[in-house]
Parts: structure tokens; C-alpha cells; sequence
């Protein structure tokens, strides 16, 4: 293996190796670490559709995203533990360590061939999202489900002249 990125160590850090090297950081059992989440972080889970929506929201803007845990319809963007419960946060879900929740995760920059990888991965910098930032994301990018026509999801004057207009009759 090779020398650890700085991703990995503050990760390792985080998980208690206090001067993690490439023979003692939490990866060496295998290829995911149980890092638990709590005191510097913590973690907002968004179903996959909604997250890439707000990180490309995020992105236009010009505004960093911090670490992003990608699985098969989830991603977990690491934030500031700023928040004591989620419900300030649309369609995602709070952990803060307070239950004991860990965060499975590979070693950023390894390929690991698991549907688990980081979208962006930490850079060793600790810096986070502000889960106000991701919030509003959400906010700004929220679409209802493919097929799915909600009663007010377009502007009331576009429903107004189509219904003059006899479309969708």
C-alpha cells in the first residue's frame, strides 16, 4: 500500500489513530471503516436524486460540498455538527453520533469495487458542508417524482392559461 492521502488520515483521526500510518489506520481489516460519526461532524443522508440535484446546485454556485459518501441511492455529505435534529433539512436524515451511528466508508483515493465510494472525498483539510447551504440546495432543487404531477407544482399563472387554453383536457 501506499503512503495514506491526507483524506484518509484525518478520516483515521476521526476513528481514533491518533498518528495513523499505512500498517495502523482503520482500513487495515478491510476495505470499509466504521468511523464514528459524532463531536466534529456529522452526517445528513439524501437520497441519490435529491443530492446530486443539490451538489450540482451547490457546484453552479461555487460553493464546496465537503466530503460525499456515495452508495447505490444514497449519499451522506459530512457537515458541521450545527444542527440537533433534521428537520431543517428537506428529504434528508440527521445523524449525529448521539445513537452511536458510524459511517462505513471506504479509504478515500482506494478503488475499492464497492457500490460504496466517495463522491468527493475528504481532502484532509476537515473542512465541512454547512448544512444550511445543503438545506437551501435541497430547497431551490426539489422535484417531485418522475411521473408524478403534484397539485401547485407549476406557478399558478401557467396553470391559469393553460386551463384557458383548454390544454390538458
Amino acid at each position: 500500500m501506499r503512503e495514506l492521502s491526507p483524506g484518509a488520515c484525518w478520516l483515521a483521526r476521526l476513528a481514533g489513530h491518533s498518528r495513523p500510518t499505512v500498517t495502523r489506520h482503520p482500513w487495515v481489516k478491510g476495505p470499509l471503516a466504521s468511523i464514528p460519526i459524532g463531536g466534529e461532524w456529522a452526517v445528513v443522508r439524501v437520497p441519490g436524486a435529491a443530492a446530486d440535484r443539490a451538489r450540482a446546485y451547490l457546484a453552479a454556485t461555487e460553493e464546496p460540498t465537503g466530503p460525499v459518501l456515495s452508495e447505490s441511492h444514497v449519499r451522506s455529505f459530512l457537515v458541521h455538527p450545527v444542527l440537533h435534529d433534521g428537520r431543517d433539512i428537506p428529504g434528508g436524515i440527521l445523524l449525529t453520533g448521539a445513537r452511536g451511528e458510524r459511517l462505513r466508508c471506504p479509504m478515500p483515493g482506494e478503488a475499492t469495487g464497492l457500490s460504496r465510494f466517495w463522491a468527493v472525498p475528504p481532502d484532509g483539510s476537515g473542512a465541512l458542508l454547512d448544512p444550511w447551504l445543503l438545506a437551501g440546495a435541497l430547497r431551490a432543487t426539489w422535484a417531485p417524482f418522475p411521473g408524478q404531477a403534484l397539485a401547485g407544482s407549476r406557478p399558478a399563472h401557467e396553470q391559469c392559461l393553460e386551463e384557458r387554453a383548454g390544454v390538458g383536457s
